[in-house]
């Protein structure tokens, strides 16, 4: 979903929440669309600290997911091939957030993996991650699903969303990538 794209006729606010949500009940937009990102700072998972103002003259792909969440855990290699081909790609960065369910759960969101590196390690997976410690930058970032794509333009726009990858079959990586190219074509 772009700015001014039309939503899926299905969309509705089935839980009386103000979201629309489609047939399985992810939201069909998200609030930061044509909006700055919020200014944040926070912990990577190899040290450091990350400041949002590093996207700044660069198209990014921003994936907030969760190790206690089912559906990011399924998205995995998905997530895992859209940060190696951003990597790849001229003037596309990628970063993710690890992103607790609520503040009631923070105690869980590695689940039995105790940390994003120990996942990786199980996964034999890697990719830059900022580590949401609070749920303020999930607040932040108003993530309503995990796994959320958010597209960033230059200007700190939130130019595109969608939800997980897995529910779009095979070759959803390569089709996600096309309309990322197509938002960083039109400027």
């Amino acid at each position: 979903v772009t700015s001014g794209s039309a939503l899926p006729a299905t969309a509705d606010d089935t839980r009386n929440d103000g979201i629309l949500r489609d047939e399985t009940g992810r939201p069909v937009t998200h609030p930061l669309i044509g909006m700055p990102l919020p200014d944040f700072d926070a912990p990577t998972a190899y040290g450091g600290v990350f400041d949002s103002a590093q996207l700044e003259g660069q198209w990014t792909i921003l994936v907030a997911w969760g190790v206690w969440c089912h559906d990011s855990r399924n998205d995995m290699d998905n997530i895992a091939a859209v940060a190696s081909r951003a990597h790849a790609t001229e003037n596309l960065e990628f970063v993710s957030v690890h992103v607790p369910w609520t503040p009631d759960h923070l105690d869980t969101m590695y689940r039995n993996y105790g940390s994003v590196s120990g996942y990786f390690d199980a996964r034999g997976v890697s990719f830059p991650t900022i580590l949401d410690e609070t749920t303020d930058l999930r607040a932040a970032l108003q993530i309503q699903w995990t796994p959320t794509y958010l597209v960033i333009g230059p200007d700190l726009k939130v130019r595109g969303y969608r939800t997980d990858l897995s529910r779009s079959g095979d070759g959803a990586v390569d089709r996600f990538l096309e309309r990322v190219a197509l938002l960083r074509d039109a400027g």
